[in-house]
């Protein structure tokens, strides 16, 4: 019987922390009324860039300051997006000061401080239409502690390849979220929109 307690003790004290941050409090950004459509930046172009910047009143109004991000979740669209779907990547994030004059300036600009690796690799999806799958998920390699006070968050998405059917993902105007990305004219694009996204947070 004392066996199978350590057995178990350990096995608890093995638990990744992704099965954690996966079922921790959870922020949303997004208004409800994205539209759904043929939004391939950035998981469905290789060798492109995309920042997606976030308000940070959002996450005061959730939990206490710092928070630690642990996973980033993007919905896609299965009725356009059927996996399976694989995206190699690379994900920063940082944070813009409010009182930054040029936000952003380009997708270069040293705007941002506290820059952090926090993803490097290669995320499949068994994107469903029947079962209703459409979570796109990275569980971040390094979580992120942010301090809401000081300025915007960040995300900096590289996309080194992609595969599968990835045309849809939601997106949509937002009070709560702007973006900078060079769309597929080649020109760098600044709106007040972005990909709906979560958070999923668990403090230190």
């Amino acid at each position: 019987m004392k066996k199978l307690m350590l057995v178990f003790l350990v096995a608890a004290l093995l638990l990744p922390t992704t099965i954690f941050a996966q079922s921790g409090p959870k922020v949303t950004f997004g208004n409800g009324t994205f539209k759904i459509g043929n939004n391939v930046i950035p998981f469905g172009v290789a060798s492109s860039e995309y920042q997606q910047f976030y308000i940070a009143d959002k996450f005061k109004a959730n939990l206490k300051n710092p928070v630690t991000i642990r996973t980033i979740t993007f919905q896609a669209n299965p009725s356009l997006t059927n996996g399976p779907v694989s995206v190699t990547a690379s994900i920063n994030m940082a944070i813009v000061p409010f009182s930054t004059g040029c936000m952003p300036c380009n997708l270069a600009s040293g705007f941002a401080v506290n820059v952090q690796p926090v993803y490097a690799g290669t995320v499949t999806a068994m994107l469903d239409t029947s079962q209703g799958k459409n979570d796109f998920v990275f569980n971040l390699s390094a979580p992120y502690t942010f301090t809401a006070a000081t300025g915007y968050l960040l995300v900096d998405i590289t996309v080194v390849s992609t595969t599968g059917n990835v045309e849809g993902f939601d997106f949509g105007p937002s009070a709560d979220t702007f973006r900078l990305y060079t769309n597929l004219l080649g020109q760098l694009t600044q709106d007040n929109a972005g990909l709906l996204t979560v958070f999923t947070l668990g403090n230190k």
